[in-house]
């Protein structure tokens, strides 16, 4: 059973996100990604979707995970007066996930098959929740195990059901 008594942030996929909206301590979805599946209606933090700086969509595809990070930063920092803004709404009345279609998409399929690993957002969304938030626990799921290393948050817990 999970319980924590100070704010937790979930990293999960809409699939596993139903496992999680029913525990004793539930979780608020919101939607990081570009889109979400048809049957979900989340609220959408488009700030922290996977955009460039002209908020074209990032793809991994043709790109190195270095330059889809810095991309994905650069698109942050242009934003950051609204993603700094959620940071500092954050507080330990809630517990939230932020969910994206990884590992599940077609494109994270073929790189688990290909690298026994998967590049998301996500985790380095963690990342920066870690470095200005250190007072929120960072939690992903169990298949978020096999989320490529670098792009891990620096202090995670898993949470396996």
């Amino acid at each position: 059973m999970f319980y924590s008594n100070t704010m937790s942030i979930l990293l999960t996929s809409f699939k596993m996100s139903e496992k999680f909206i029913d525990l004793p301590t539930s979780f608020e979805p919101y939607s990081v990604s570009r889109w979400q599946p048809s049957k979900y209606n989340y609220k959408s933090l488009d700030f922290l979707g996977a955009y460039d700086v002209n908020g074209d969509r990032l793809l991994l595809k043709g790109s190195s995970p270095d330059k889809y990070k810095l991309q994905l930063f650069e698109f942050y920092i242009k934003n950051w007066k609204v993603v700094d803004g959620w940071l500092k709404s954050l507080d330990n009345d809630k517990h939230i996930m932020l969910c994206c279609w990884c590992p599940y998409s077609e494109s994270t399929k073929r790189q688990l098959k290909e690298h026994d690993s998967f590049i998301c957002h996500t985790g380095l969304i963690g990342k920066i929740i870690n470095k200005f938030r250190p007072d929120i626990d960072v939690y992903m799921d169990k298949d978020h195990i096999k989320l490529y290393k670098p792009f891990q948050p620096n202090r995670y817990r898993i949470i396996e059901l």
